[in-house]
């Protein structure tokens, strides 16, 4: 069987970190995706870091916080150094794939990252909340 590393995300831009031109000569587009779900009354908001790289990216260029975007890519590993300087990787989206939904541009947003108070119990025969 083949190995299988797809993403695919929908959701709403809440910052640009960078739209730029970098010492290789590629375009570099990388931003940070909010992704919403609704689960016994309340919303749980993911925040995703991605990255477009080329003409995909420089065709993205003008998005700006607030629209909403349609993301397909691979999951991938990017190095940083900490503030105690130390390196450290974080996970990443490396978009291949990425299309402004025009006209769904979101006022402002103002979801923070959650996490349920308690985890469902997903033993068999209970139904899986999403």
């Amino acid at each position: 069987m083949d190995d299988i590393n797809k993403a695919e995300l929908k959701g709403t831009v809440t910052q640009i970190f960078k739209a730029q031109t970098v010492t290789n000569g590629s375009f570099l587009l990388s931003f940070q995706l909010a992704t919403e779900k609704k689960w016994k009354g309340k919303t749980f908001t993911k925040k995703h870091n991605i990255n477009v790289w080329g003409d995909n990216g420089a065709g993205c260029s003008d998005m700006v916080a607030g629209d909403r975007v349609h993301v397909i890519g691979e999951f991938g590993t990017e190095k940083y150094t900490k503030k105690n300087g130390e390196e450290g990787w974080k996970t990443v989206v490396v978009g291949k794939t990425i299309e402004l939904i025009r006209g769904q541009r979101q006022p402002e947003f103002t979801g923070q990252p959650s996490v349920p108070d308690e985890l469902p119990n997903f033993a068999p025969g209970n139904e899986i909340p999403f």
